[in-house]
C-alpha cells in the first residue's frame, strides 16, 4: 500500500535542520572523490512523457546535478524515468547513488525506512539518498543549502522556471525574448551549421514541446527525438542530455539538408524535404521521390513528391510526415515574427 508517508518529511526537517558533517571532507581541502566513488548514477524519476507538468523541473534537476558534479568533481550519468518500485530498489542496491523525485508522489511503504532526503528548492522536489550513505547525504544537503547564495543557481531557476510562449499562436501578435531554456544550445549549434536556430526550435517544438526527457515509441530520444544509433553516428553518446541531443540533432539535419541542396533543388523545397527526412527517414523519402518520377511528377517539388506517397506501398506514415512538414514550417513562421 502506498501513502505519502509523514516519517519521511519528518526525516526531511531533522535532515535540513542538523549541522552538516563535515569530518568526512565537505568543506575540506579533500578531493570529493576520495570519499565518494568518481562515477555516480542518478535517476531523475519524474513523469517524462511529452506533455508532462514535471518538463521544467526534469530540466532543471539534470542541471543542478550537474553543478553538484562540478562542485565536488564527481561524473554523474543521469537517467530519466517515471516513478516505479524498480528505481527505489536499485537505490539500496547501490545502482544509483540518488534519485531526485516528486515531493508530492507516493513513497513505497516498503523504502520509506531506507532513504535519507535533501530538498531542492523551488522545484519542490528530493533527492533521496540510501540510508546507509551518510557521506553522500551529507554533500548533498551541504550542496543544496548553499545554493540560494550562487549566482550561477539563480540563473537556473530563472532560465527553466521564467514564463515561455513556446506554443506559437497565428494570431498572435507576440513578442517575446526566449522561446525556451534550450536557446544558447540551439543557437550555438544552429550557428556552426548556419541553420536559422528558430528553424530548430521548430524542429524541437513539434518532436518534443521542449522536453528534455521524453521517449518515443520508437526509443527515440530528447530534445530533437534522436535515436542512439543516429547520434553514435555524429559521435554523440548521451542523447538524454539536451547540448548533446542538440548537437546530434542539428548535425543530422544539416546533413539531410545539404544532401537535397546538392540535388538543385530551391532552399524552401530542400528545408521541406530534410523535414520529411527527419520525420519518414531518408530511405522512405527517396522511395517516394522514385515514385514521384514513375507518376510523371517533379522529384524536387515536396509537393509532388508529396501527392507521391498515397502509391507507395507500405507508407503508413504518410499523412503524419506531410503535416509534420506543415506543422514545423508554420512554428518557424510565428517564431520568425515572435523573436529576432
Amino acid at each position: 500500500m502506498r501513502h505519502f508517508v509523514p516519517r519521511l518529511l519528518c526525516l526531511l526537517a531533522l535532515l535540513l535542520c542538523l549541522p552538516v558533517d563535515r569530518s568526512g571532507n565537505v568543506g575540506d581541502d579533500i578531493d570529493a572523490n576520495e570519499l565518494l566513488p568518481e562515477d555516480l548514477r542518478s535517476v531523475i524519476m519524474l513523469d517524462n512523457s511529452i506533455f508532462s507538468k514535471h518538463t521544467r523541473d526534469i530540466g532543471f534537476n539534470y542541471d543542478l546535478i550537474d553543478m553538484f558534479g562540478e562542485e565536488y568533481g564527481l561524473d554523474i550519468k543521469v537517467d530519466s524515468r517515471p516513478e516505479s518500485d524498480e528505481c527505489w530498489r536499485k537505490l539500496l542496491d547501490g545502482y544509483y547513488s540518488f534519485i531526485v523525485f516528486d515531493s508530492t508522489t507516493a513513497v513505497p511503504e516498503m523504502f520509506a525506512d531506507s532513504v535519507m532526503v535533501g530538498i531542492t528548492g523551488k522545484s519542490k522536489n528530493l533527492w533521496a539518498v540510501s540510508g546507509d550513505n551518510d557521506y553522500l547525504i551529507n554533500y548533498v544537503n551541504d550542496f543544496l543549502s548553499k545554493m540560494g547564495d550562487k549566482s550561477k543557481y539563480r540563473e537556473l531557476l530563472y532560465r527553466h522556471y521564467r514564463t515561455y510562449c513556446i506554443a506559437p499562436s497565428l494570431d498572435s501578435n507576440l513578442h517575446v525574448s526566449a522561446l525556451s531554456p534550450y536557446d544558447d544550445i540551439v543557437k550555438k549549434y544552429s550557428g556552426m551549421a548556419g541553420i536559422d536556430w528558430r528553424l530548430l526550435s521548430a524542429i524541437i517544438y513539434q518532436e518534443s514541446r521542449f522536453n528534455m526527457a521524453t521517449t518515443s515509441s520508437h526509443n527515440a530520444k530528447g530534445l530533437m527525438q534522436i535515436l542512439e544509433s543516429t547520434a553514435a553516428h555524429f559521435g554523440v553518446a548521451d542523447v538524454l542530455d539536451p547540448d548533446s541531443n542538440v548537437k546530434a540533432g542539428t548535425l543530422y539535419f544539416n546533413h539531410l539538408l545539404k544532401e537535397y541542396r546538392g540535388d538543385g533543388m530551391d532552399e524552401l523545397n530542400a528545408i521541406k524535404f530534410a523535414l520529411g527526412a527527419y520525420n519518414a527517414g531518408n530511405g522512405r523519402i527517396a522511395e517516394c521521390r522514385k515514385m514521384a518520377d514513375s507518376l510523371g511528377l517533379d522529384r524536387n517539388q515536396w509537393e509532388d513528391v508529396a501527392a507521391a506517397f498515397d502509391s507507395v506501398p507500405g507508407f503508413s506514415g504518410r499523412n503524419q510526415t506531410r503535416q509534420y512538414v506543415i506543422n514545423v514550417l508554420g512554428s518557424y513562421d510565428n517564431y520568425k515574427r515572435m523573436i529576432e
